[in-house]
């Protein structure tokens, strides 16, 4: 017994000298490097573009303008999401703002609004519906529309396109009436 506990510290010692094992190496630090992205154009600013009202439809307290944003000829810009929009007569004073209509009336992308991409001299169009002017103040005709483009992009004022009118009151008079747009298209 006593050649074993004599024994048993040696083949412990001997075990242990047998192939050397390799010594761990740090791990690089260094991050892979990655293909550079082409970087998505920035949005449209009302500097860059040019709008003007196509036409008006409607009746029964209700016009409808079909308009058309067009990028100038030196901007690639993406268009996406809801201006504000204002009924603005030929003085310049708004006569309905979407502001008026809370927070769903302010400049907004909300997510999954498609972006457009307008390259120069490329348009997006879109309805904007005007609805019930109640106020007591007469504008000055014809009416235009104007947008507050999300993102700070600015104010642009549409040409003015075929008489713009105001729409008959629906409403109890001094309401602030409303104005909204369908999304854009090409």
């Amino acid at each position: 017994m006593r050649r074993l506990l004599i024994a048993l510290p040696l083949l412990v010692a001997i075990a242990g000298c047998g192939a050397a094992t390799p010594t761990a190496r740090p791990a690089s630090t260094a991050a892979p490097t990655e293909a550079p992205t082409p970087s998505q154009p920035a949005a449209c600013k009302a500097d860059q573009l040019t709008g003007a009202v196509i036409s008006w439809e409607g009746a029964a307290g209700h016009q409808v303008a079909s308009v058309t944003l067009t990028a100038g000829d030196q901007a690639t810009c993406v268009i996406q999401g809801t201006p504000q929009l204002q009924l603005v007569d030929t003085i310049g004073l708004i006569v309905i703002d979407s502001v008026e209509q809370g927070d769903a009336g302010l400049a907004h992308v909300a997510e999954g609004d498609p972006a457009i991409l307008l390259a120069p001299g490329e348009a997006v169009r879109t309805l904007v519906s005007v609805a019930s002017y109640c106020s007591n103040v007469a504008p000055t005709l014809p009416t235009t529309i104007a947008m507050v483009l999300p993102s700070d992009g600015g104010r642009i004022v549409l040409d003015r396109g075929p008489g713009g009118d105001v729409p008959a009151c629906m409403s109890s008079p001094g309401s602030a009436g409303s104005i909204e747009m369908n999304g854009w298209t090409r």
